[in-house]
């Protein structure tokens, strides 16, 4: 009696583990291609995220060297073009003192300018720079929600 009582208990076991079973393939087979197809959406996204990135990099550092040679080139042609009335107020004997004068306040405040815009032009590239590195997300981060069948069985 008591053998017939433990084979019969086994036997719901089983059946019971063998339902579960079948329940968790049918489970398996469902979600596993949505969180493959899930995980080939993240991999390509990354992959152009980081593509952009590059391009996004590489247009600033153009941007900031060719803001920079313009800027250096503009204050040379600047400088050599007031050189010449200066050249020659300068060789007045008359009006060489306040020449000089006006010529240091000129030099001073040209180098002023093209000073402040090679600053603005690194600071603005330094700090696009910091923002795609801090635009990056963390490892590990999953920047899409969950699928609405992702809700673990236990709460459905």
């Amino acid at each position: 009696m008591i053998e017939a009582a433990l084979t019969a208990g086994l036997l719901g076991i089983s059946l019971a583990l063998t339902a579960a079973a079948l329940r968790l393939g049918r489970q398996l087979r469902r979600n596993v291609p949505n969180a493959l197809f899930r995980a080939e959406i993240l991999q390509f996204e990354a992959l152009r995220l980081q593509r952009s990135e590059r391009q996004i990099a590489d247009a600033q550092r153009l941007t900031e060297a060719v803001v920079s040679g313009g800027t250096q080139t503009v204050r040379t042609l600047h400088r050599g073009i007031a050189a010449i009335p200066f050249g020659i107020l300068e060789a007045i004997p008359v009006t060489r003192d306040a020449t000089r004068i006006v010529r240091a306040s000129h030099d001073l405040i040209s180098d002023a300018v093209y000073g402040s815009i090679q600053a603005v032009n690194r600071g603005v590239g330094h700090g696009l720079r910091a923002g795609l590195k801090a635009g990056v997300p963390a490892a590990g981060t999953n920047p899409l929600p969950p699928p609405p069948d992702s809700e673990p069985t236990a709460l459905k």
